[in-house]
């Protein structure tokens, strides 16, 4: 007799809770390894090795924020030893509606691992689909010759969702009429159940671990060391710096961030009348929807080409105990170039300058005057003054023209030294300054700590200037503030 002895292959319904605490700690090894961009090299016991399942997701957490779900469906290979390592990598690192995992996000993560197993194909039609489905036992996919999409069995529990809702939003999930599922036989229905584990956030990230990669280097401006060297002193050049005028004190400055072919020489003509203190503190818009409205970064250090710009650690717990509303944290700019692209500028011109990162969301202008009274609080405690930086530019995608128009009358308000006014001309005449608030909120807080403001435009240009496209243009503007 042959086969008496051989062990039975498992299925993710066989697995018990120690199967799944290894399987779940399992994954977040293979998730850091790829944030690391290193091998992974443990394997899962033998037994875990050729459990099978229909599919697995991984889904990663910050919190109540979803920041990754990625996974496999049917498919000839069921190996958890190979679905678990390829859909842990790929959500860390491919899930394309999100920035890749960071490292400084590792320790903040939770993990969902969805084991799937009994996949049934519903035959019945209309009604008896809806009664096919239980809300908090099954999962969904719908297949379809125009497009395919799967909803695991949480994601309805979490909305509250009925079963006709779930079917729904399955539809959708696969760019489908949401009745679909109802009305045409060649939508095909499939329920499925998952073992789900999760693994809580570990804690306090390690300290090699809060560094901001140089994520736009090589896009915006030169990735390359001695290139990126090369064209921030060829614009400072361009900007006079050298001339025989020293660079003065300013309490703030405008610049703006785009790419340098655009801007390059806006910067430069900006920062080479300034004499860079020690500290400089970066407000700029969240381009992005990641992370909360109002956030500080949370590294040591952010990288650019070739060194590393130490973060104003300090100042960031200052400012987080004098404005509530603020988090420090690094979500919200991982995907955000606003402040990277002045960084290699400002250490040029001070290699031991410390930063001070500021993402600021949409909110209401009465809003924007908690946070300056909070930066006016901290400006209060530190010697010498920080510099205020607005990473901003000007109106986006006009016909030349007119965006020359709207960026005049932009500008124009805010040499008034009047913040209000900058944001009610703005706001009325509907110019998309991305740096608007940004930018109130510095001039808030600047006269908040002094003096009336005085402002002085040294540079203005638009992207028709280099593109020749005169169609759709942005404007730049380097702006003083003494």
């Amino acid at each position: 007799m042959t086969g008496i002895n051989q062990a039975k292959t498992l299925t993710a319904a066989d697995l018990n809770d120690t199967h799944l605490r290894v399987l779940v700690e399992h994954t977040r090894g293979v998730v850091e390894a790829a944030v690391k961009r290193e091998p992974y090299e443990r394997t899962l016991p033998a037994e875990l090795e050729e459990t099978h399942a229909h599919g697995l997701f991984v889904t990663l957490r910050r919190g109540d924020v979803l920041r990754s779900c990625y996974g496999r469906w049917g498919g000839v290979q069921k190996r958890l030893g190979f679905l678990l390592p390829a859909a842990a990598g790929d959500a860390a690192c491919r899930d394309p509606r999100f920035p890749p995992i960071q490292l400084t996000e590792l320790p903040h993560l939770s993990i969902d691992l969805s084991l799937i197993y009994d996949p049934v194909v519903v035959s019945g039609v209309g009604e008896e689909r809806v009664s096919a489905v239980q809300v908090g036992v099954h999962g969904l996919v719908i297949t379809h010759p125009m497009g395919s999409g799967l909803l695991l069995p949480q994601v309805a529990v979490e909305a509250q969702w009925d079963a006709w809702t779930f079917l729904e939003h399955t539809a959708r999930k696969a760019g489908l009429p949401p009745d679909v599922w109802w009305a045409d036989p060649a939508a095909r229905l499939i329920t499925f159940r998952t073992r789900l584990v999760t693994d809580d956030p570990p804690g306090t990230p390690p300290r090699d671990a809060l560094v901001r990669p140089a994520v736009f280097a090589g896009q915006f401006y030169p990735g390359e060391p001695e290139a990126m060297k090369r064209a921030v002193r060829t614009h400072l050049a361009a900007g006079g710096l050298g001339d025989g005028a020293p660079p003065r004190p300013y309490r703030g400055v405008m610049l703006p961030h785009a790419g340098w072919r655009y801007c390059g020489d806006t910067t430069g003509r900006a920062l080479a009348h300034i004499q860079v203190p020690p500290t400089v503190i970066i407000v700029g818009p969240k381009h992005t929807p990641y992370g909360p409205t109002w956030s500080v970064a949370a590294e040591d250090r952010w990288s650019i080409p070739g060194a590393e710009v130490p973060v104003a650690t300090d100042l960031a717990q200052r400012l987080v105990e004098l404005v509530p509303s603020m988090h420090r944290e690094s979500y919200a700019h991982l995907a955000e170039h606003g402040a990277e692209v002045l960084l290699p500028f400002l250490y040029y011109l001070r290699p031991d300058v410390r930063v001070l990162p500021i993402a600021m969301g949409a909110t209401r202008y009465a809003t924007t005057r908690l946070l300056a009274e909070g930066l006016a609080g901290l400006l209060s405690q530190v010697e010498p003054k920080p510099l205020l930086v607005i990473s901003s530019d000007l109106n986006h995608f006009a016909p030349e023209p007119e965006n020359r128009r709207l960026d005049q009358m932009a500008l124009q308000a805010m040499l008034s030294g009047d913040p209000e006014r900058l944001f009610q001309v703005c706001h009325d005449h509907g110019i998309s300054m991305c740096g608007l608030l940004p930018a109130v909120t510095v001039m808030q807080a600047l006269r908040l700590s002094g003096s009336p403001l005085e402002v002085e435009l040294v540079d203005y240009r638009n992207s028709a200037a280099v593109s020749g496209d005169t169609a759709s243009v942005v404007g730049y503007g380097g702006v003083l503030i003494k």
